[in-house]
């Protein structure tokens, strides 16, 4: 539409100038020449009179009676049976077009050629659509341009939605169908199984009568003599991975998978629970993807390649998908031992009868239920599945199995009788030849047998099997053809010519072609975890994920930075001469998959302290994590290793945290900085108070220490002129806190230590400018200083934190990467997240029942409301907490875990779960209840022994001052439906971890809870509000 109009205006030269009228066209006006009179009273000038109306009429009555002149002198109506004339209303000129349209008009124009030539999308709120309407309406009613306009107004709306419409709603197109059927609905058949192949080409160059034979065929220019290896080391895993990459996700987004209720009928539930089966079982099933290049992508203007539309096999690619060339050497012996097996002689002896007749007996000895049929002679145990040993084993030597080359000759002598049954099929299917098949995609047809391979010997076989190159069949010329030489980028596989270029546009057709890959490929269809899911990051290995698969399905074999999970279609000696070039070897672990000792997992309280307590047998294993993001100075943090050096630098910190007031400065900062951020962060609706008390008060509320504390850049309305925002700062801690702490699964891990590595190293250069300019002497760090001060209860931190850092002998880089990053990356998200828990806590139906005396006490300011709300807080976490801590035996040893006897080896991995550890009736009488009266030295969240938590006394005093603020609102309560409750997922030994708030993924710390609450919040102190 927009550009038919900014085209309709565009005058062309010949219409540059407007038409002159009358006798002014003969240079004549009123009797005069040029325009002027010669006569005397021309000289005269009198008063200036408005001509133009009287001129107007004069115009007017000239038109009537010129048309009656006119009328009168035509012919008798003669060409119609009815006696009336043939009207040919002439169009009106450009020029009468724009002279109709007034200065609005001009300007909606003028908009939309600037909204043309930008491509951007039309913003209705400019009424552009009705000013166009306006424009159009405004144009005479015989104007050519108007209709056009209007016409293309018309194939705007009508092109703006699909005819007919290709996704529909209802089960039957929801879901891919087994067969196939239903891809497009308009078309429900095209692509199913069991019907016929398609025709690309349609076979119009006459063949000879006699073709050749196609075991002359196959002996003369596809028998393998020797084998000839993939050019770019492409392993064998390529050529033989045809299954889908799935994902399984069960999501109840919604309630969209509920349950059926347990009160149904029999006959109901039965249906209802079949029904639930089935959602979940498709919906995982369109949750995959293989296929992760731009055939997927959407193109909203018009005119463009269409989508979701189905696709049908053709005949053509039947044949072109056979890459028999690339079956490699080792697959090559398996072919011949196989048949050895059912027959007792080499392939080459067995005849075509003997072939078939034995594959039917084979086939007919297969067991029918697929779910007890072996291969490789591996044995199934007891529950039916192979062991995950054998099964990688196989995987990992085809992963170091190099493929064969395309081209002739490589096709191995075991399927001399494939190849032949190939050529009879394409034969009795009439397939057009192969420069019919190259003329189709528009690539020049072969004139020579030279052209269709260099080498004397192929050419000339070629030569003496089809005289011409018009004859040369589609199949045996695809594979005579020679191979791409590889370039990068551009050819990997190195296929033939015809391969390559024909093989791009199937891809495109199936990929494009897919309904449930375009039209329907949307959150809403696969859920928001199954779109996340499935989706690619090119930041991670350029967008492939076949890592996903090989450390889901065998997370016991591959590290998660494994090059053979991560890049198993080059074999892994290549793959390391191409990181090497890429300066990423040392982002994959080059060893071949092996057996990954799981975990131990210790619940008792009295097993976790003595393994938390046993420093010389039982290690840390955070070092390689803090080494990996920070470097030299990670690996030299008080918690990556058990060395007097690591001792001695948690007394460094120790002594820079914990100062002369200290107690005082946390509660005050506390206490202030959560009710500041409630002033900020909450907001009415509906007359109603609301708050996300966990993404905007409880995870912000450390950060803000934090940052106070090691003088971090963080930009608030106070210092506009810091680097990362709140929300910021707090995803950089957590991303890299669960890289150290929290890296507990496989398919995340690769990701995650990139990106948290990435934000470590930003931050970290930040901070250790920061602490040089600090370290600086004389005035002009004077002056600095004093912009960089905290002006509240942390003033004795910040700057003065660094400087005794400084103080205590420690370099700029020491004090950034093994005390500062580090110590404030472990007291953030951890501390969010139990906050959270309590407040989740005593808004649940077991713990609101002690709202209103954590109410009463939050209006005491006095040591024993202190004293009160601190146990309801440590009590909050010990019935909600999720924590437990990692080490590395170093001993041979077995422990009691709460009568449970388990034998430890060194080397193993240990995890103590302080879920269970917390509700051991030994330590905790009555220990589902809420009890004030415990020891605060029985509570073990914050772990025992030499690696205790170095920041447990400040955080006690920081949750304190934060239930007392918040445990003070009035009718404090969650917000209703589903914002207000976590969206936990449960995990082994009582943990969860949490759905972000687009329910896209998950995270193990919560980011979203959203409460109400009543009333005005008080003031803040030096405020007015």
């Amino acid at each position: 539409m927009m550009q038919k109009v900014s085209a309709a205006f565009k005058k062309p030269k010949e219409d540059s100038k407007p038409e002159e009228i009358g006798a002014q066209a003969n240079g004549k006006v009123n009797g005069t020449a040029n325009g002027k009179r010669h006569s005397k009273a021309s000289s005269y000038v009198g008063p200036e009179e408005d001509h133009s109306a009287k001129r107007n009429e004069v115009v007017a009555t000239f038109e009537k009676y010129a048309q009656l002149i006119h009328a009168s002198r035509r012919p008798l109506p003669t060409q119609t049976g009815d006696g009336t004339y043939l009207e040919h209303e002439p169009s009106s000129s450009l020029f009468q077009d724009l002279k109709a349209l007034s200065f609005k008009d001009y300007a909606t124009l003028l908009e939309v050629m600037k909204v043309r030539a930008s491509g951007q999308l039309v913003d209705d709120k400019t009424m552009l659509m009705e000013r166009i309407i306006q424009l159009v309406s405004g144009l005479p009613s015989h104007s050519k341009n108007r209709t056009e306009l209007t016409n293309a107004f018309l194939d705007e709306l009508w092109t703006s939605l699909p005819h007919p419409p290709l996704s529909y709603m209802g089960d039957e197109y929801q879901y891919r169908s087994a067969d196939g059927s239903n891809n497009n609905p308009t078309l429900p058949w095209l692509g199913a199984a069991n019907t016929a192949y398609a025709r690309s080409i349609p076979p119009l160059i006459v063949q000879p009568g006699s073709l050749p034979d196609p075991g002359l065929i196959f002996d003369s220019i596809m028998a393998r003599d020797k084998f000839k290896p993939h050019p770019n080391k492409v392993s064998s895993v390529f050529f033989a991975w045809a299954s889908l990459i799935i994902h399984v996700g069960i999501d109840r987004e919604n309630g969209r998978f509920t349950k059926p209720r347990p009160d149904l009928p029999p006959g109901e539930a039965k249906k209802a629970w079949a029904k639930y089966d089935n959602d979940l079982f498709q919906t995982g099933r369109l949750t995959n993807s293989t296929w992760c290049l731009d055939p997927r992508a959407r193109m909203d203007k018009k005119d463009t390649t269409p989508s979701g539309l189905g696709n049908q096999c053709s005949i053509e690619f039947n044949l072109a998908y056979r890459w028999h060339s690339a079956t490699s050497a080792k697959d090559e012996l398996w072919t011949e031992n196989v048949y050895k097996e059912l027959f007792g002689k080499l392939a080459s002896e067995v005849s075509m009868p003997e072939l078939l007749t034995g594959l039917g007996k084979y086939m007919n000895n297969l067991d029918k239920d697929p779910s007890k049929r072996t291969f490789a002679h591996l044995q199934r145990q007891e529950d039916g599945t192979f062991r995950d040993e054998d099964l990688v084993n196989i995987l990992t030597e085809a992963i170091e199995d190099v493929a064969g080359s395309f081209g002739p000759r490589n096709i191995p002598k075991a399927l001399r009788a494939v190849e032949i049954l190939g050529i009879q099929q394409a034969r009795k299917w009439n397939c057009g030849s192969l420069n019919e098949f190259r003329k189709f995609f528009g690539l020049k047809p072969y004139d020579t047998f030279e052209e269709i391979n260099s080498d004397p010997y192929i050419a000339d076989q070629l030569r003496h099997l089809y005289e011409h190159p018009d004859y040369v069949e589609l199949y045996p010329g695809i594979i005579a053809e020679e191979a791409k030489e590889p370039m990068v980028p551009g050819v990997g596989i190195a296929p033939t010519y015809t391969i390559s270029r024909a093989v791009l546009s199937d891809a495109v057709a199936l990929v494009r072609g897919d309904r449930f890959y375009t039209t329907d490929y949307n959150p809403k269809n696969l859920t928001n975890w199954g779109f996340n899911e499935s989706n690619y990051d090119l930041s991670i290995n350029q967008g492939c994920i076949f890592y996903k698969l090989a450390l889901r399905a065998f997370p016991n074999y591959f590290k998660p930075n494994s090059i053979y999970a991560h890049y198993p279609m080059t074999i892994p000696s290549e793959n390391k001469v191409i990181m090497k070039n890429l300066g990423r070897e040392s982002h994959y672990c080059w060893d071949r998959p092996a057996f990954i000792q799981p975990r131990v997992n210790l619940t008792s309280y009295e097993a976790a302290k003595l393994i938390l307590e046993d420093q010389k047998n039982f290690h840390v294993t955070w070092g390689e994590a803090t080494g990996f993001l920070f470097g030299k100075g990670g690996f030299d943090f008080m918690l990556s290793g058990d060395t007097p050096f690591h001792t001695r630098q948690r007394e460094i910190m120790d002594k820079a945290l914990y100062r002369d007031q200290w107690h005082k400065q946390v509660k005050e900062f506390y206490e202030y900085i959560t009710l500041k951020l409630l002033h900020e962060k909450s907001c009415q609706i509906a007359g109603v108070n609301q708050v996300d008390i966990t993404r905007d008060v409880g995870n912000l509320a450390h950060v803000h220490f934090a940052s106070n504390i090691f003088s971090l850049p963080l930009k608030t309305k106070e210092h506009p002129r810091g680097i990362f925002t709140e929300h910021e700062m707090y995803m950089i801690m957590a991303v890299i806190f669960t890289c150290i702490f929290f890296d507990l699964d496989p398919a995340k891990s690769f990701p995650l230590r990139q990106a948290a590595r990435a934000v470590a190293q930003q931050l970290g250069k930040i901070i250790e400018a920061n602490v040089k300019s600090v370290s600086a002497t004389g005035f002009l760090s004077s002056f600095i200083d004093s912009f960089r001060r905290n002006d509240n209860a942390l003033a004795d931190y910040g700057i003065h934190m660094i400087r005794r850092l400084l103080d205590s002998g420690l370099s700029a880089s020491e004090i950034t990467w093994s005390q500062v990053l580090p110590t404030a990356v472990a007291m953030v998200p951890n501390q969010a997240q139990v906050f959270t828990q309590i407040i989740d806590y005593y808004l649940s139906d077991e713990g609101k029942v002690h709202l209103p005396e954590i109410h009463r006490l939050a209006k005491e300011n006095t040591p024993e409301s202190d004293d009160k709300l601190l146990h309801y807080a440590m009590e909050g976490i010990r019935l909600n907490g999720t924590f437990g801590s990692y080490r590395e035996s170093q001993t041979n040893v077995t422990i009691n875990d709460g009568g449970r006897q388990v034998n430890i080896k060194p080397g193993y991995k240990v995890f103590v779960s302080f879920v269970s550890a917390a509700r051991d009736p030994n330590i905790f009488p009555n220990p589902n209840e809420v009890r004030l009266d415990r020891p605060l030295e029985s509570y073990i969240h914050y772990g025992v022994g030499p690696h205790t938590c170095l920041g447990r006394d400040a955080s006690r005093v920081a949750l304190t001052a934060m239930l007392r603020v918040v445990g003070g609102l009035d009718n404090l309560r969650r917000a209703p439906g589903p914002q207000g409750q976590l969206k936990k997922i449960p995990r082994p030994g009582g943990f969860y971890i949490y759905m972000r708030e687009d329910h896209g993924s998950y995270f193990v710390f919560p980011l979203t809870f959203k409460v109400h609450y009543d009333g005005q919040l008080p003031p803040l102190k030096g405020s007015s509000s």
